[in-house]
C-alpha cells in the first residue's frame, strides 16, 4: 500500500511537470564564432528559448534569470547561454581540466538525446572558466567519450556566458533535414542562493531523461 501510495505521488509530481518544447531555426548566415561573446548576429537573431525554472517541489520563478538560444547548420548545433549574475564574488569555480568535477560550482549542463538512439544520451557541463565535462550516458557515465566540441565561455560584469558548437558527427547523427528532434534539456546550477534551474522542468534532479524537452529542427 504504501509502495502504490508513493508511485501515486510520483505520478501526480511529474504530471505537474513543465516539459517544454521548442522549434529551432537554421542558422541564416554563418556560424557564430566560439568565444564567449553572445553579439553574433546569429545569436541575435535566434529566437530565445522560454524562461528557466525551478524544480518542481520549490517556487518555479527563479532568483535569476537564464537566457538561453539555440540554433544549427548542416554542420552541428550551436547553443549559447547567458547567466544573469549579480552576486559574483559569491560564485564558486570547480574544475581545472577537462572532465573534473565542474558540477561542484556554478556551471551550465547541456543535455541531448538524438533521434532512435534511446536510452544513450550526452551530457555536457561548463563552467565560467571553460572547463568542459563531457559523457555519453545510459545507466552510468562513460567519461572515456571526449567529444570534439568548441567551447567557451566568459564572465561579464553581471552575468557570464556560455557557448558550445557541437558537430552532429560527435552525436553520431548526420546532418539533419527540417522536421528532425532531439530531446534536450539546458540546466544552470547557481552556487549564489542555491539556486538549480532548468529549460524544461525538472522533479529533483538535472539528470532525468524522462524529463527532456524536444527541439524540433526547422
Amino acid at each position: 500500500m504504501m509502495r502504490a501510495g508513493r508511485e501515486r505521488q510520483k505520478e501526480a509530481i511529474r504530471a505537474s511537470l513543465v516539459t517544454r518544447s521548442a522549434d529551432i531555426a537554421r542558422l541564416a548566415g554563418p556560424a557564430p564564432t566560439v568565444d564567449g561573446d553572445l553579439s553574433d548576429a546569429a545569436w541575435q537573431t535566434a529566437k530565445p528559448l522560454e524562461p528557466f525554472l525551478a524544480y518542481v517541489a520549490t517556487p518555479p520563478k527563479p532568483v535569476q534569470p537564464t537566457e538561453a538560444r539555440v540554433t544549427y547548420d548542416a554542420e552541428g548545433l550551436y547553443v549559447a547561454v547567458r547567466c544573469v549574475e549579480p552576486k559574483r564574488g559569491e560564485m564558486q569555480i570547480a574544475g581545472e581540466k577537462r572532465d573534473d568535477s565542474v558540477w561542484m560550482g556554478d556551471s551550465v549542463d547541456l543535455f541531448l538525446q538524438a533521434p532512435d538512439q534511446a536510452p544513450v544520451y550526452y551530457h555536457f557541463i561548463l563552467n565560467p572558466r571553460n572547463v568542459l565535462w563531457d559523457s555519453r550516458c545510459t545507466d552510468t557515465d562513460d567519461l572515456r567519450f571526449d567529444a570534439a566540441v568548441e567551447s567557451a565561455a566568459r564572465l561579464g560584469d553581471g552575468d557570464w556566458t556560455v557557448e558550445l558548437a557541437i558537430p552532429w558527427t560527435e552525436l553520431k547523427m548526420a546532418a539533419p533535414t527540417p522536421g528532425t528532434q532531439l530531446r534536450a534539456n539546458l540546466c544552470r546550477q547557481r552556487i549564489p542562493d542555491r539556486e538549480q534551474t532548468a529549460w524544461s522542468q525538472c522533479v529533483a534532479g538535472f539528470v532525468e531523461p524522462e524529463s527532456f524537452g524536444t527541439w524540433t529542427l526547422r
